[in-house]
C-alpha cells in the first residue's frame, strides 16, 4: 500500500549524497522522489536520513518534533501527528506522511 505525498524532502544516503526533491510515494520497502531531471525510487538501505524542506506551521507547533526510525536505520524528522497500531503520520509544512507500522523499526 504506496501512499502518494507531495511534500518537499532532502534525501540523504549513507554514501553522503544528497537529493532534494518532492516526495512522491513510499512504502515498507522504498521512497520514490521526483527530481528537476526525473524521478528516482531509493530502498530504505540506502537511506541515512530524509529531511522535510518546508517549515512546520504554526498550528503544528503542538505536536512534538522527532523522527521515525525505518527498519534499514533511515530516519525521517517531522512532527509526531500521529502514532497508531498500523501507522505512524508525521506533519511537515503543510504535508502530512503516513508510514506503515511495518516499515518502521
Amino acid at each position: 500500500d504506496t501512499i502518494l505525498r507531495q511534500s518537499k524532502v532532502r534525501v540523504q544516503l549513507r554514501n553522503g549524497a544528497e537529493f532534494d526533491g518532492q516526495l512522491r510515494k513510499i512504502d515498507d520497502t522504498m521512497i520514490e522522489l521526483k527530481l528537476e531531471q526525473g524521478t528516482v525510487v531509493f530502498v530504505y538501505a540506502d537511506l541515512r536520513e530524509i529531511l522535510p524542506l518546508e517549515a512546520a506551521g504554526t498550528r503544528l507547533s503542538e505536536y512534538p518534533e522527532g523522527y521515525v526510525e525505518f527498519r534499514s536505520q533511515a530516519r525521517i524528522w517531522g512532527r509526531i501527528v500521529a502514532d497508531l497500531p498500523t501507522h505512524v503520520t508525521l506533519a511537515f509544512g503543510p504535508a502530512h506522511l503516513s508510514i506503515p507500522k511495518r516499515a518502521v523499526k
